[in-house]
């Protein structure tokens, strides 16, 4: 986009203002689009910090976590959260590497769960033993655990 077209902006809300940079930030530098616009730098990014607010967290979470998992599968497993956190962030969304890592890690787990009862139908209360590692721990594992009659075991410290 050209920023001579800018011009007409100049007349508007402060907000489309905004808007405008936030639009062209990847093309042209914030310094230099705030001169243009002739609007302060830290008004700007007052603004756009509170635009990219993150949302109400458990519907943010699952998003995430769908969008996550859509990359994982749309890529047939091959891309790694580097890959996966470089792609989200193209989309404008707001996450770092560890913790789409986190994600995939999670995921992996209650799928290799979900496999594991499936293929080998254990009878209900089967003690299921693993160690503290958070994938383990969380609330999503211990929640398909309970679904599939397992009763979880730990050593003393997270004794779930």
């Amino acid at each position: 986009m050209n920023l001579k077209k800018s011009r007409g902006l100049l007349c508007e809300r402060v907000e489309l203002r905004y808007d405008f940079i936030r639009q062209e930030k990847k093309a042209y530098p914030v310094t230099v689009l705030c001169k243009v616009m002739e609007v302060s730098r830290s008004g700007f990014y007052e603004y756009f910090h509170s635009f990219n607010k993150k949302p109400d967290k458990s519907s943010g979470k699952a998003v995430l976590k769908a969008r996550v998992g859509a990359i994982f599968k749309e890529h047939r497993s091959k891309y790694g959260s580097r890959r996966i956190a470089k792609k989200l962030k193209d989309e404008d969304y707001q996450i770092g590497r560890y913790k789409v890592r986190r994600l995939i890690k999670k995921q992996l787990t209650l799928d290799a769960l979900a496999m594991a009862y499936w293929r080998r139908k254990p009878p209900s209360g089967l003690l299921h033993y693993s160690d503290r590692v958070s994938q383990y721990a969380c609330h999503d594992y211990q929640k398909r655990l309970n679904q599939y009659g397992m009763v979880a075991s730990m050593s003393r410290k997270g004794n779930c």
